[in-house]
């Protein structure tokens, strides 16, 4: 029914690793089998993919896919020690590839404690949520998103959210944007929100 989905490059592997332990780990053994696990990359070297895909098949997840990606030039805003090219990367998965009606995203180096899936119960069709970064929490005042308050000055002090955490991918999503359609960021004010999709 449902997908997570990681964007993971070479420093994050093994921190990748123990979050695709701990997604299975969140889950019943009969939820495990009708997950996906989609990953994007920028620089996985094949034999960490095949790494990846054993842990998801020995865990128990439905399915595994892992491809290689680059993010869009609009997309990315600082390539820093805090923020890599690979963050970008949740910015491109496509319903081609995650191949379920829902996505949940969940960064590489997240310890997952407890049900992820829960707020899929509310949204509705066309709706995505997003989680408030309790770490960075307004847009502009903190390393999140760098040059997301200069580029899109009506988010300043705004709470920073990740707008794809959780939520059903439309149908009709674009499978990239084009260059000179640069997307504004969900202004989520509640620490989940859901934000309707075109």
């Amino acid at each position: 029914m449902y997908a997570f989905g990681l964007c993971i490059d070479r420093n994050y592997l093994t921190p990748g690793l123990v979050t695709v332990a701990a997604l299975a780990d969140s889950l019943t053994p009969s939820a495990r089998r009708g997950t996906a696990l989609r990953v994007l990359t920028l620089d996985l070297a094949p034999a960490h993919v095949v790494l990846l895909a054993h842990l998801a098949k020995r865990a128990g997840f439905g399915s595994f896919d892992a491809a290689r990606r680059s993010p869009l030039r609009t997309s990315r805003m600082a390539d820093t020690a805090y923020i890599s090219l690979t963050t970008y990367l949740r910015f491109e998965f496509t319903p081609a590839f995650v191949r379920r009606p829902y996505l949940i995203y969940v960064d590489a180096d997240t310890l997952v404690r407890g049900d992820l899936t829960a707020p899929l119960h509310g949204l509705h069709q066309g709706e995505i949520g997003a989680v408030r970064d309790e770490f960075n929490p307004a847009v502009g005042a903190s390393p999140a998103l760098p040059g997301a308050a200069e580029r899109w000055p009506h988010l300043k002090a705004g709470p920073t959210t990740t707008p794809v955490s959780c939520g059903p991918v439309p149908q009709n999503w674009p499978s990239s944007a084009p260059e000179s359609d640069a997307p504004c960021p969900s202004t989520a004010s509640t620490s989940c929100t859901t934000t309707r999709t075109p």
